[in-house]
């Protein structure tokens, strides 16, 4: 069987062999192609997930990987720690592994030597516990499987009693691992009270024979007690208070709101290495079945732009391909952030709302003093001079007449009938130009442009 291995710029580098059949003693098992080691297996993960499994060979990885732990790679051997994986755990900025290496001499000798790697790089470790039975990670889904054994389950059942390698208390670990095992013993313990009080008798529910052994056992999890056939260190004493253990989260983890930086134009959203910006999501205010935007996702140097609206789905599915291919992704990894992105503006789109709402509700009055400063305004003899010495003043020069105009029209929207005016020329004369002015001088509130000052423009 063959594997291809890639770099970063999705092309393959090397070739991983391995000889199904174990053949004579003299011939060998594992083959590359003759040139160093290369390329990066399963790199979409760096960028996905801040928490890596980290096998010592390819199908240890993908038995992982095809029962539902997508965030795994691999050394190549138990010597085949490369400077390019050391790489790409520091650029992705990755915060905590969980080895998985074999549970024999060279996989434990590899463990010590690759885990000081990675506590250089401040990398928090973990050791998955392989029982001497169940040495390696297939060994241990072959023997779990033999009884019809969810392996999901089972390998949740390692990733959950991993032991802590470093110093002081450990760090919660995040890969979503499920605890059947607790299941199995609330059912027990149900049944054991049913039948307590029908017979008095409790029955036990067997589950399948697979050794589990923390490979520390001051740092083993009590989570598969009372479960025939699982080891695990004993339980403290009744005159001892419980150590806590240090486990994976029972279920994934909430989403978390994602942090934005609202700019004058657009909206820049971080996401892990992704960075996301949004521009035209004012241009949506009127509407709450359309998000018409202009989004950029980039990573680095690489990136995809596209303007669309985030509520149609056929429209979201074509950017999530494309980025994903731009920016080197599973198109997992873009569609869970285009959905984070989505609920993000959702929010942003509510506070604005609530806010003009606040302000349309709020009652303004003058003082008697401003309304006396007003009134004095407006009886001043050079009132039109005062007006147009106004639009000077905020770059709009030149046309006196149409000025005047335009700002008569915009200051009747308070009546009851206000006016209407058309600027009307050929193009490039400078309309939008005017139009802008007198939005600038007079305000729109929550209008774009002379929309509401009873301002339309016209080509000829």
């Amino acid at each position: 069987m063959t594997f291809p291995l890639y770099n970063a710029d999705g092309n393959p580098i090397q070739l991983y062999g391995r000889r199904v059949d174990n053949g004579q003693r003299n011939q060998g098992k594992h083959f590359y192609l003759p040139w160093p080691h290369g390329g990066v297996f399963n790199l979409e993960a760096f960028g996905a997930w801040d928490e890596l499994i980290l096998c010592e060979s390819i199908i240890d990885a993908l038995t992982f990987w095809v029962n539902g732990y997508r965030n795994v790679t691999t050394i190549y051997g138990t010597n085949g720690l490369t400077d390019e994986l050391l790489d790409a755990f520091k650029v992705h900025d990755i915060k905590r592994v969980l080895i998985a290496f074999d549970n024999d001499e060279a996989g434990n000798k590899a463990s010590e030597k690759h885990g000081e790697a990675f506590a250089r790089l401040g990398i928090e470790r973990f050791r998955l516990g392989l029982t001497p039975a169940a040495n390696d990670i297939n060994n241990y889904a072959r023997i779990a499987g033999q009884d019809g054994g969810n392996l999901h389950d089972w390998l949740g059942v390692l990733i959950r009693n991993a032991t802590w390698l470093g110093k002081g208390d450990a760090p919660a670990l995040t890969t979503p691992a499920p605890d059947f095992l607790q299941r199995h013993r609330d059912e027990q313990a149900a049944k054991a009270a049913a039948d307590e009080s029908s017979a008095g008798a409790a029955k036990e529910i067997k589950a399948p024979a697979v050794p589990v052994e923390p490979i520390a056992s001051e740092k083993a999890s009590s989570l598969a007690a009372e479960i025939p056939g699982v080891e695990v260190a004993g339980e403290p004493s009744a005159a001892e208070p419980p150590k806590e253990t240090p486990i994976a989260s029972p279920a994934p983890a909430p989403p978390t709101t994602v942090e934005a930086e609202v700019k004058e134009n657009e909206i820049v959203i971080p996401i892990g290495n992704r960075v996301y910006r949004v521009r035209g999501l004012a241009r949506n205010s009127s509407s709450v079945d359309t998000m018409k935007v202009n989004v950029l996702a980039r990573r680095e140097e690489r990136f995809h732009v596209d303007t669309f609206d985030l509520y149609a789905a056929r429209a979201r599915a074509v950017f999530i391909k494309e980025a994903a291919h731009e920016l080197g992704f599973d198109g997992e990894v873009i569609k869970r952030d285009l959905g984070k992105v989505l609920l993000k503006l959702e929010q942003l789109q509510d506070e604005q709302t609530q806010l003009l709402d606040a302000v349309k509700a709020a009652k303004f009055e003058l003082s008697d003093i401003d309304k006396q400063a007003a009134l004095d305004l407006l009886k001043q003899p050079n009132l039109i001079e005062r007006i147009l010495a106004d639009f000077d003043a905020v770059g709009v020069v030149g046309e006196q007449t149409n000025k005047l105009v335009g700002y008569l029209a915009a200051t009747s929207r308070k009546l009851d009938k206000p006016l209407a005016v058309v600027i009307q020329s050929s193009s490039a004369a400078g309309k939008s130009s005017l139009m802008d002015g007198e939005t600038l001088r007079v305000g729109s509130g929550n209008a774009s442009r002379g929309v509401r000052l009873g301002i339309r423009v016209s080509a000829e």
